[in-house]
């Protein structure tokens, strides 16, 4: 009876393992693909907003400063 608790108590230990690192790799590319897709975003509006007011008017360093002001403090 024991072995038999034992070889179960085992089974159920390995699902519950593969299970947690299912759900681990699903977590990393969903946060993967919303980082991707905030990014391919950033850049598409920076490309815009720079075409918009033309070059050298420091579009890029503007907005990294304000971002850095934003998101760091």
């Amino acid at each position: 009876m024991a072995d038999m608790v034992s070889k179960n108590y085992l089974n159920i230990l390995q699902h519950l393992k593969e299970r947690i690192r299912q759900a681990r790799l699903r977590a990393v590319v969903a946060v993967n693909n919303e980082l991707l897709t905030a990014f391919w975003e950033i850049g598409n509006t920076i490309r815009k907003q720079e075409k918009a007011e033309g070059w050298g008017t420091k579009t890029i360093d503007r907005l990294a400063n304000d971002l850095k002001l934003s998101f760091l403090t």
